[in-house]
C-alpha cells in the first residue's frame, strides 16, 4: 500500500510558498497513452486516467516553480493478435510528486498565454497488474520497482487566466522491475522495461 513521502514533500512545499503573494493552486484531469520500451509492442496502446493538484510560486515575471501530487494510470497493452496468441496488458498505477519549471511567453492583457515547463517526478507504484491469458505472473509482479523517477517536458495553453490546456511527455529513468537470472529464464524481458506515456489534461489555476 502507499507509504510515501509524497505526501509531505506536497506540504512542505506549500508551508513554504502559503505566505507567499505570488503563489497559485490548481487542480487538473485528464489522459495518459503509455507504453512501455521492451515489451514487444508499439505504440501508446495503453489508454488511462490522470488527474491532481496542482501549487505554483511566480520567481521571476516569466519562470514559476511548482509541485504537483497527481495519480496516474500507466502501462502497455499489446495490438489485438490474429493468431490468437493472448494480449498481454501492463497495468500500473502511480502517486506521483512532479517538480516542475515554467518558462511563460505569448503576454495576453494580465496573464501569458504559453507556458513550457520541465522537471523531474518520483513516483510511488501502488498497483501492478500482469495479464497475460490467465498466466500467473506473481513472479513477476513480485520483482516491479515500488519507486519510479522521471523525467517530463510539456506545455500548457491558457485559454483565459485560470483555464488551461496541457500536454505532457514523460520517461522513466528507472526500469519498471528488478531482473533476475531466474526471471530471464522464465521469459522475463531481459532489458527489464522502461516505461513512458503521454498525458492531457485540463488545468484550472484558482
Amino acid at each position: 500500500m502507499f507509504k510515501s513521502p509524497t505526501l509531505v514533500i506536497f506540504l512542505l512545499f506549500f508551508s513554504c510558498v502559503a505566505n507567499s503573494q505570488t503563489f497559485k493552486a490548481g487542480a487538473f484531469v485528464g489522459l495518459t497513452a503509455s507504453q512501455i520500451n521492451g515489451d514487444d509492442s508499439a505504440g501508446f496502446n495503453k489508454p488511462g486516467l490522470e488527474g491532481g493538484l496542482k501549487i505554483s510560486v511566480n520567481l521571476k515575471e516569466k519562470m514559476d516553480l511548482s509541485l504537483e501530487i497527481q495519480y496516474s494510470q500507466r502501462g502497455a497493452k499489446e495490438a489485438s493478435n490474429i493468431d490468437g496468441t493472448p494480449q498481454v496488458t501492463y497495468k500500473t498505477d502511480y502517486v506521483s510528486v512532479p517538480i516542475i519549471i515554467s518558462l511563460k511567453d505569448w503576454e495576453s492583457e494580465d496573464y501569458f498565454r504559453l507556458h513550457f515547463h520541465g522537471g523531474l517526478s518520483y513516483g510511488r507504484l501502488v498497483n501492478a497488474e500482469l495479464d497475460n491469458g490467465g498466466i500467473d505472473n506473481s513472479r513477476f509482479i513480485d520483482l516491479w520497482r515500488e519507486n519510479d523517477l522521471s523525467i517530463l517536458g510539456g506545455a500548457t495553453y491558457f485559454v483565459n487566466k485560470n483555464f488551461g490546456l496541457t500536454v505532457r511527455y514523460n520517461r522513466s529513468l528507472i526500469r519498471l522491475y528488478r531482473n533476475t537470472q531466474e526471471n530471464i529464464d522464465n521469459g522475463g524481458a531481459i532489458d527489464s522495461l522502461s516505461a513512458f506515456n503521454l498525458s492531457f489534461h485540463a488545468l484550472y489555476m484558482f
